[in-house]
């Protein structure tokens, strides 16, 4: 017996109002669990870095094995942070993001890559994905608390005096990307007309 094509449209339209009302309610379900994990653990990730905050030195582990710093003393530059994990797949989506945005600012800013990990997962994650910017591992446990780090990925923007131009959690967007390069690039003009 075949059944008419209506009836497999009604079952199939019935399909997908239930699974859109099952989504919205696992929204609200999951929004309301997150509050009351915060209410039990006193818990709230902390707000970015506000513009104007001065950034403070990092102490890294360089890939070859040595300890080091970033202090973002080089005048009239700015600097581009890119925090991430090398088991993050919202790191991994912001790859090719962060690639571009190194590829048009290449020379006008100093860009950085920061892994949270340890040098040898760092190594093996830059090399399979062929990161063209400098990279770094850190070892400064107080990084999360001075930075206002709660998660990755993150992109920070530190500006010509030392201070947080920008922060962008999460995964890169289009406007993100552009307000990024904007800001990267403001003033590139006026730093060389002082040197």
């Amino acid at each position: 017996m075949k059944i008419p094509a209506k009836w497999v449209n009604i079952l199939g339209l019935m399909v997908i109002t239930l699974l859109a009302i099952d989504v919205v309610v696992l929204s609200v379900k999951n929004r309301d669990l997150k509050d009351h994990i915060r209410e039990i653990t006193g818990f709230e990730p902390p707000e970015p870095l506000a513009p104007g905050t001065l950034a403070e030195k990092i102490s890294v582990t360089l890939l070859d094995g040595r300890n080091d710093s970033i202090s973002y003393d080089e005048a009239y530059a700015k600097y581009l942070l890119f925090v991430f994990s090398t088991s993050c797949p919202h790191c991994e989506a912001n790859i090719p993001r962060w690639k571009s945005l190194n590829e048009i600012l290449d020379g006008r800013c100093f860009i950085i890559a920061i892994s949270i990990h340890e040098v040898g997962r760092t190594i093996e994650y830059v090399a399979k994905r062929e990161f063209p910017f400098y990279t770094v591992s850190l070892n400064d446990s107080a990084f999360y608390q001075r930075y206002k780090i709660s998660g990755v990925p993150v992109t920070i923007l530190i500006s010509e005096n030392t201070t947080v131009e920008g922060v962008w959690r999460g995964e890169l967007n289009d406007d993100q990307v552009g307000e990024i390069l904007e800001r990267a690039t403001v003033n590139v003009t006026a730093s060389i007309n002082h040197q």
